[in-house]
């Protein structure tokens, strides 16, 4: 493999906050990406609740980026190491994307990514396991038809049948629910599928999840949600399904609208006033947004100075941001929040800066 995800993530490195991730934690992110393809977009998982600089590590499979293809054993410069093809996880990613790519499948024009979850015990193995989401680009309709088609090949045919809490979910939540991810956590001694959806209604969450088999108190997860929406632009909801919901509940916080250094601020100065986030953390990640460019950074990876020179004014940058924070709600345990950081890849055109990618 010529390139390989370190290429990229050593941009990163310096802008990396220590309190975040320190150097000792990054040094196996590091070793781990040394073994996987180049993929345009990844981050981290943080906990801001210690002091403790450690993160879990993701990458982004997409077909734009010749990521899909090189976990489908199908790019000519880049794929996992050949051991990594000695676990079945492995197996089923490299047959997922094999289909996925196939023009005629009846996932290509359904799936919009893939990702990649690697927890941090998972950094030593000889063949890390991730957890394998994927996104479902289509209409609601047909979603049904997706996931059992996408659990046919990751889990199995024997195990494809829609778990009986996410189909309730469906067809039981108001509003319009759209599944954003569905996730298998195959390095956890779970069966459960994660459900991340968005478009329910956030006000009277609680009980509308209890309407659908929920176990936990609807008051408690109101009132975090209530205090958390002033802040906030939109919520994804996380949820472990089998036959029925697990009372664990992830809430995706995002701020698109407005994702300016001072609105960040504003609710992390919050969440440490609450103590959900030490203070150290909250300034690492305020350090963390900004920009990388080929025009400015030494290092730059070579595969995408070659692909720039195909486009003439067009040139390779990177962006840091904090993608969103996840609440997570457990009855009877205190309330956790993660950062997820971002690094991502776009093009951009030196006169205007406007990307085309």
């Amino acid at each position: 493999m010529s390139r390989s995800m370190e290429d990229y993530l050593r941009l990163a490195v310096p802008s990396v906050p220590s309190a975040l991730i320190s150097a000792e934690s990054l040094a196996p992110i590091l070793a781990l990406a040394r073994r996987l393809p180049p993929c345009s977009s990844s981050g981290f998982e943080c906990r801001l609740g210690d002091d403790a600089p450690v993160a879990d590590f993701l990458v982004n499979l997409l077909p734009a980026d010749g990521s899909r293809a090189a976990f489908a054993g199908h790019h000519p410069d880049h794929q996992p190491p050949d051991a990594f093809l000695h676990s079945p996880v492995w197996q089923r990613v490299r047959d997922y994307c094999r289909a996925w790519a196939q023009p005629d499948s009846p996932l290509h024009q359904r799936i919009r990514d893939m990702w990649l979850e690697f927890d941090q015990e998972q950094f030593h193995s000889p063949v890390p396991i991730p957890g394998v989401f994927f996104g479902p680009e289509q209409p609601v309709a047909d979603i049904a038809a997706t996931v059992c088609d996408s659990l046919a090949l990751l889990r199995g045919p024997d195990r494809a049948a829609l778990p009986p809490a996410l189909q309730r979910c469906l067809e039981r939540l108001p509003g319009a629910p759209r599944v954003e991810q569905v996730g298998m956590m195959f390095s956890r001694q779970t069966d459960a599928l994660r459900l991340c959806i968005r478009g329910v209604p956030l006000r009277g969450l609680g009980e509308a999840l209890r309407h659908v088999g929920w176990e936990g108190q609807a008051g408690p997860l109101d009132a975090v949600l209530e205090r958390t929406l002033p802040f906030v632009d939109d919520v994804t909801l996380d949820i472990d399904v089998g036959d029925g919901l697990h009372p664990k509940l992830g809430l995706e916080c995002i701020l698109d609208k407005d994702p300016s250094p001072a609105r960040w601020k504003r609710w992390l100065d919050q969440l440490v006033e609450d103590g959900l986030c030490t203070p150290a953390k909250r300034d690492a990640l305020l350090t963390w947004p900004g920009m990388l460019t080929a025009l400015n950074t030494r290092g730059w990876p070579e595969n995408l100075l070659r692909a720039s020179e195909q486009l003439p004014g067009v040139h390779s940058g990177f962006a840091r941001r904090i993608n969103h924070l996840k609440l997570i709600h457990q009855p009877g345990q205190p309330l956790q929040v993660k950062a997820y950081l971002a690094f991502r890849h776009f093009w951009f055109r030196h006169a205007s800066s406007q990307v085309t990618a």
